[in-house]
């Protein structure tokens, strides 16, 4: 035997060797199309006969429409005729609205019915509704009798005879007489509600017979038999069609799919001959073996897609042989045969065992999936196209290429079955990868993952959202000590029964099992890689965008298809971004995280001693949401090592465009977003809550995983807040097990909506004290008529604090931080939540009135001393002017708690402090838990404040060389320097500080990473330990601390410190002018001379106008600089106004003299007066 081109016929045996070999055939036709290669289940060798109708997509789809059938015509039923209770209350009830009526009721029409009926079936609880009595009519008396599933048949069925294509006709008019008697008058053509939900399509959508999954099942079986049959044939006499070419043909029919007058259409339709490369045209004859008049008749495409974006089953014909027998569309064959016993199964999740060579396989699909059967798969969906899918990808897809459709067959029912399945899936993808050895999931090669489930087409990513929400199910599962614990609380009744009715007995059930964290975790990481994979990679700038715009809540929507691959990918990045299927996945699987995460509190809470929650609780490195967060950052690890192999890394603070974690953080903000009902308590189990806790977590290991703290911000959040009483209110909002808060998240918030809120809570307390003055000074007024001296003065005496308007400090220069301490001591707390105003320097004759200005400016004289290295108190890093406290300090604590109270009073007033702290020192501040989770983790948090420190520490850990001993000759010791001393700390004797360093062990490659986490635990806390208690008791006096929650470590060192860096342009662009203007040629001078400064100059003259050296932390937009005009040409040098942030600048004839003048005036710039 020969092929048309003239070489020999492989045989099948042979074929099926090669495929087995992992090699495809070739072959191409003349005309460009490639040959139909072997089925696709022949060249996997995880192949299996699959039993269950429950994982076969065809039976699982037609269940789904059988179930929503039965709901829709339910709720038909009683929407239109009602139950038979007189009790009754359901709302959509036909009875219950008759009898609760004040005036003759309307019943509904069929349209409005429809209408409801298909909203409520829609729902995500649809049986919520349903009335629980026996309805007056039978949902299953809506069918129209002869009308079968014209979606449930698809193919070729060879007609027998003349009489059955007219009896079919027949009954077709028939269904289409009943279905247009349903239809009611239209009274405006245009109305959208009827001409849905009045259309035919809709009203068989409910009135056709679907076959059960059984009936699809031996369906699709006899079906596969048929078609192999047909191609043993087929193969037999291709040789002879071959030669008769010339002088035969024959006629091949083909039924459409699309509706009723299609179909009569399609009867006439004839294959094309085809042109073989020596000129002959071929006419193939489709055979098909003689059927007996009661056999099934199946088509060999057994994979068409449905409108709906499901998976129809081959349509089946039957004959009549009672009521509801006759299939529009196809032969007239009889029904199948209904037993009274339910057919034998096999259990749901029994495993599938692979036939031997000699058996058939009826339904073949693939065992499990490895990234390497997913690529197979994903290749075979695009063979025989030109291009791959484009944008204009829709649910419903239109395959030309008939030869495809058994391999499209397999490919879904392989992805269905094994996705679908939590026990198959969990067999699925163990793809070993060296990688990601120090992964909790090993096994899971997330590179080649993340590859694989990338570019499928439009129809086939939606089964497999489809399949894995299935698949998700399992995570709901409770485990057995929670279920163990439900059953012992439910007491049985007298009777042996218990409270349900049911036996004390429990009968062996097939549950699904409870899934550990780490299976929970692979299956999770599937979906992830699902969902991230799903969206474009893009462009970095486009992400960029896309990540600002979708944090506000704005979606822009897609107006006509991009069929353009070298436009802007934003548009298809939004489109995979609000794909309803995949959010359908996103939502499920964050509640099936949720629930165990749920779980894992309540078995917590269930332990009552010490020892069984030491034993029984979960450590947090063991929870499912630890296990997802450290295999991603081992996926990042990996990624940015590929990138720079490849030399295409990003700079720091660049856009990371696509990566697998910042996909999943656009996800999660998509289901905050999408799904928060804007109150400001959320479930903590459900989606929101849970999408909540992840992106925390996820922020908690921002630069493990290659992100940045700007891509968590979610400011749609604040636009649905109250800016004023949501942030009061929380200051007395408790704990709850089971609600979390909004504000408890603070990097969902940008700084400035931060800023604002914790203002807010400030302001309402100076307006508490400001109206309890008020009313104080008030009752006084009255009380003058009334009482006399002594006892009025004896009454305003002990209500002096109460009738202070102002907490007011007198200072002077001399001795401020003398004279501010002893002011400060033993005040009242009230006292101290008064606004706050400054009198510096009046002893001495400055006359500075105190709107703003002299208040910055006490605080840079104050601390400034107090800051001081001759001090005593606090060490200045010289090469990071960074301050911390000094180990072995002399000074008295009590100082350092009013020094923490001076901070208090400045974060509270809203002033910006002339300070330089390391991140540690907010940390500590906000109580934030120092998690070390490996040796380097505990650089970071000395990274800002001791770079070199960090540094040496870096290259004693990843020192490969010989042993670290002998190299470094490091003592297991804290050493630190005060007032010229060194002093050593052993630190493996915590008790004995005194202890000599010779008696310190050496640091050595054992103990190496264990000696940088306990020195920078003595850095950071031990050595200094009294003296941040103190400070921190002082740094609560006027703040409430839960409002410090507001703020992460970061944006509270921006709320105290401010910005140090000034920026000319933008300090040019928020500056005003009075008898100035911005083209004033002295104005332009000015900002000419300015442009040229230095960032000390810059910060002198910001001081100079403000008072202030730092720009706060709401930015220009907060920064009053006005340029005022002060008289002609003159020797005078410029002066300001701190206060009211003016410059009054001389209109000098030349640049030259401007530079003196402004230079020597913002170098010499002290006290308040007039020069």
């Amino acid at each position: 035997m020969t092929t048309s081109e003239g070489g020999p016929r492989r045989p099948r045996d042979e074929s099926n060797a090669s495929s087995s070999a992992g090699t495809m055939p070739s072959d191409v036709r003349t005309n460009g199309q490639r040959r139909s290669s072997p089925a696709l289940e022949r060249c996997l060798s995880n192949v299996i006969d699959v039993q269950d109708p429950t994982r076969i997509i065809e039976c699982s789809q037609l269940e789904r429409q059988r179930k929503f059938q039965y709901l829709v015509r339910r709720y038909l039923s009683q929407i239109l005729y009602g139950c038979k209770s007189a009790y009754c209350d359901t709302s959509t009830c036909l009875s219950r609205n008759k009898r609760c009526a004040s005036k003759p009721y309307r019943p509904p029409t069929q349209l409005t019915a429809r209408a409801l009926a298909h909203y409520l079936a829609s729902q995500s609880n649809p049986h919520r509704g349903l009335c629980p009595h026996e309805l007056k009519v039978s949902p299953s008396s809506l069918e129209i009798e002869g009308a079968v599933d014209l979606n449930t048949a698809n193919g070729t069925v060879e007609d027998k005879d003349h009489a059955r294509r007219v009896q079919a006709r027949r009954v077709q008019h028939a269904v289409a007489r009943a279905i247009d008697s349903q239809h009611q008058t239209k009274k405006d053509t245009k109305s959208i509600g009827q001409n849905v939900y009045d259309s035919a399509s809709l009203i068989y959508s409910y009135s056709k017979l679907l076959p059960s999954p059984l009936q699809a099942l031996d369906a699709l079986r006899a079906s596969n038999d048929e078609t192999r049959q047909g191609h043993r044939t087929c193969r037999a006499n291709e040789s002879d069609v071959t030669a008769r070419a010339n002088g035969t043909s024959s006629i091949a029919r083909q039924h459409s799919q699309q509706n009723l007058r299609a179909q009569s259409q399609a009867h006439a339709a004839r294959d094309q001959p085809q042109v073989l490369s020596n000129g002959q045209q071929v006419h193939k004859v489709p055979y098909h073996l003689p059927a007996v008049a009661d056999q099934v008749q199946v088509t060999k495409n057994t994979s068409n897609t449905s409108i709906d974006s499901t998976v129809d089953i081959p349509k089946m014909s039957i004959t009549r042989t009672g009521r509801k027998s006759f299939t529009l569309g196809g032969s007239i064959m009889p029904p199948m045969p209904k037993s009274k016993a339910p057919p034998v199964l096999p259990p749901p999740h029994q495993k599938a065992t692979k036939p031997k060579q000699t058996d058939r396989l009826a339904i073949p699909t693939a065992a499990n999936l490895s990234c390497d059967v997913l690529d197979r798969l994903k290749d075979e969906t695009h063979r025989g196209r030109q291009d791959q899918e484009s944008a204009t990808d829709t649910a419903f897809e239109h395959d030309t290429s008939r030869r495809l459709s058994p391999t499209k067959a397999f490919i879904d029912r392989s992805l269905f079955y094994t996705l679908s399945d939590a026990e198959t899936l969990l067999q699925s993808f163990h793809d070993s990868n060296k990688a990601f050895e120090r992964s909790p999931l090993p096994h899971l090669d997330s590179s080649r993952l993340a590859h694989s489930f990338r570019d499928w087409s439009r129809r086939n990513v939606t089964l497999i959202f489809d399949s894995l929400s299935v698949a998700v199910e399992a995570l709901f599962i409770r485990p057995p000590a929670l279920d163990a614990h439900v059953a012992a609380k439910s007491k049985p009744t007298h009777s042996g029964t218990s409270a349900d009715g049911s036996t004390g007995k429990h009968e062996p059930t097939n549950h699904p099992r409870y899934l550990s964290n780490h299976e929970a975790a692979h299956i999770a990481m599937i979906c992830i890689h699902a969902l991230t994979s799903s969206v474009p990679v893009g462009w970095s700038h486009s992400w960029a965008q896309l990540r600002n715009l979708r944090s506000w809540g704005v979606v822009i929507p897609v107006a006509t298809a991009d069929t353009d691959n070298f436009l802007d990918p934003y548009i298809n990045i939004v489109d995979a971004l609000e794909y309803e299927p995949a959010m359908r996945l996103a939502d499920r699987l964050l509640r099936g995280i949720g629930a165990r995460i749920c779980f894992e509190h309540i078995l917590l809470a269930m332990q009552t001693d010490a020892t069984a929650v030491e034993s029984g609780s979960i450590a947090w490195k063991d929870s499912l949401i630890s296990i997802l967060v450290r295999h991603l950052e081992v996926v990042e690890h990996v990624a940015l090592d590929s990138k720079r192999k490849m030399k295409s890394i990003s700079t720091t603070n660049k856009e990371p465009g696509w990566t697998v974690t910042a996909t999943l953080i656009e996800w999660l903000k998509t289901i905050i977003i999408k799904n928060w009902n804007g109150k400001v308590e959320v479930n903590k189990w459900s989606s929101v809550g849970t999408a909540v806790m992840l992106l925390h977590e996820l922020h908690d290991q921002q630069r493990q995983l290659n992100v940045w703290s700007r891509m968590f911000r979610i400011p749609y959040l604040h636009e649905h807040m109250n800016a004023v009483n949501d942030p009061v209110d929380y200051l007395g909002w408790k704990l709850q097990p089971n609600v979390l808060h909004i504000l408890q998240y603070p990097e969902f918030h940008p700084t400035d909506y931060l800023v604002k809120f914790f203002r807010v809570i400030n302001l309402t307390s100076m307006m508490a004290q400001y109206d309890h003055t008020q009313h104080t000074q008030q009752m006084l007024r009255q009380l003058d008529s009334i009482l006399r001296e002594p006892y009025l003065y004896m009454i305003k005496h002990r209500l002096k604090v109460t009738l202070n308007d102002y907490l007011v400090l007198d200072v002077t220069r001399e001795q401020p931080l003398k004279d501010t301490l002893d002011q400060l001591w033993r005040q009242e707390r009230k006292m101290l939540l008064k606004p706050l105003k400054v009198k510096l320097g009046h002893q001495e004759g400055e006359v500075g009135l105190d709107h703003g200005g002299v208040t910055y400016e006490f605080f840079r004289v104050v601390l400034g001393e107090a800051f001081a290295p001759d001090y005593g108190m606090f060490t200045i890093d010289s090469k990071t002017q960074m301050t911390w406290f000094q180990p072995g300090t002399l000074e008295p604590l009590w100082k350092f708690k009013m020094l923490g109270v001076l901070f208090s009073l400045a974060i509270y007033n809203g002033i910006t402090l002339p300070v330089t702290f390391p991140l540690a020192f907010y940390n500590l501040m906000l109580n934030s838990r120092f998690k070390f989770i490996d040796d380097h983790t505990s650089i970071d948090y000395i990274r800002d404040g001791w770079p070199d420190l960090a540094k040496s520490f870096e290259t004693l850990l990843d020192w490969k060389g010989s042993d670290v001993a002998d190299i470094f000759m490091r003592d297991y010791a804290f050493s630190y320097e005060v007032f010229g001393q060194k002093v050593d700390i052993d630190m493996t004797k915590r008790d004995d500080e005194n202890s000599s360093p010779g008696e310190a062990q050496i640091v050595t490659n054992e103990n190496r990473g264990t000696f940088v986490r306990d020195y920078v635990t003595h850095l950071i806390l031990h050595s200094i330990r009294p003296q941040l208690k103190a400070f921190k008791k002082g740094f609560n006096a006027c703040l409430n601390p839960r409002s410090l929650e507001l703020f992460t470590p970061k944006t509270l060192k921006k709320l105290v410190e401010g910005t140090q860096t000034i920026s000319i342009p933008e300090l040019r662009a928020c500056a005003t002018y009075e008898d100035y203007d911005a083209t004033h040629p002295t104005v332009r001078m000015f900002w000419e001379i300015v442009q040229e400064y230095s960032q000390e100059d810059a910060t002198h003259l910001l001081e100079f106008v403000t008072a202030s050296d730092r720009v706060p932390v709401t930015g220009y937009k907060s920064l009053t600089f006005n340029i005022v005009r002060m008289g002609n040409d003159s020797a005078q040098l410029p002066t300001s106004s701190t206060c009211f942030g003016k410059l009054y600048l001389p209109e000098y004839r030349d640049k030259e003299k401007m530079r003196r003048k402004l230079e020597l005036a913002i170098q010499n710039a002290k006290g308040f007066g007039v020069v």
